[in-house]
């Protein structure tokens, strides 16, 4: 499928490992380089100088209407218990808390996803790669969950 991601442009936060690696590394298989975010660009929890606090979704949404007259869309991807580093953490802890082998401990923590699955970094690779194409030119100022189902909303 063609994503139309020429002379499209994306900001990927923490391009060097995990899912921000994933990130670029599919948008580039797209033959389109990405471009790394300089730190404060990232920390949408952080309010500007004279600015009340927000919540991350809240500034997410505010920004997203300030930009839609640039044709700029800008959305956030919430995952959910991603295949990363920390995920080894996490089964190693709950393996050690709860005397169980490791395979135990990532069966249980699945057990509270519907889908039973741990999130891929290609997974959220996928999305943000086809958020930023012009196939995704009517979705901005939007959450998407990413989480196997966990997470329930309507």
């Amino acid at each position: 499928m063609d994503l139309k991601l020429t002379n499209r442009k994306a900001i990927i936060s923490g391009a060097n490992r995990g899912i921000g690696r994933s990130i670029a590394l599919a948008y580039a298989a797209e033959r389109h380089p990405p471009r790394s975010a300089r730190p404060q660009q990232t920390r949408m929890h952080r309010a500007r100088a004279g600015d009340r606090a927000e919540e991350p979704a809240d500034q997410m949404r505010r920004r997203a209407r300030r930009s839609r007259r640039a044709g700029i869309t800008v959305n956030a991807i919430a995952p959910g218990s991603t295949r990363t580093r920390r995920w080894d953490e996490l089964v190693s802890i709950t393996a050690r808390d709860h005397k169980l082998s490791e395979k135990d401990a990532e069966a249980r923590l699945l057990s509270e996803v519907p889908l039973g699955i741990v999130i891929e970094p290609e997974d959220i690779s996928d999305l943000a790669v086809f958020l930023a194409s012009a196939r995704a030119r009517a979705i901005s100022g939007t959450a998407i969950n990413i989480d196997g189902g966990r997470t329930r909303s309507i």
